[in-house]
């Protein structure tokens, strides 16, 4: 899930970095979520099931959005050449439940 979110994150800022409407940046996203689902192996109404349940269990969303943060972080980090190699972001703790 993280990974997912993650590049949406990076789709939706750039672009907003060409300074599109929200309207074209929401319609030219979707195309590109599309293709995240599709490199990650989720369907869009599993990604949604799973989002919908995290958003009704904020401990856990928190969770996530944190490896979301290390994930872009570590992105960041290899476009710069602080990383040589890509860091594996943690695994959600087993008490966790993903649905």
């Amino acid at each position: 899930m993280a990974k997912v979110l993650a590049d949406m994150h990076v789709v939706e800022a750039a672009l907003l970095a060409k300074n599109y409407s929200a309207d074209s940046v929401k319609a030219m996203s979707e195309g590109y979520n599309q293709f995240i689902f599709e490199k990650h192996g989720v369907e869009q109404e599993q990604f949604k099931a799973s989002f919908d349940y995290y958003l009704s269990n904020s401990l856990q969303m928190d969770t996530i959005m944190g490896f979301v943060i290390e994930e872009l972080s570590n992105q960041e980090a290899l476009s710069r050449g602080i990383l040589n190699e890509t860091l594996e972001v943690s695994p959600l703790p087993e008490n966790i439940p993903v649905p």
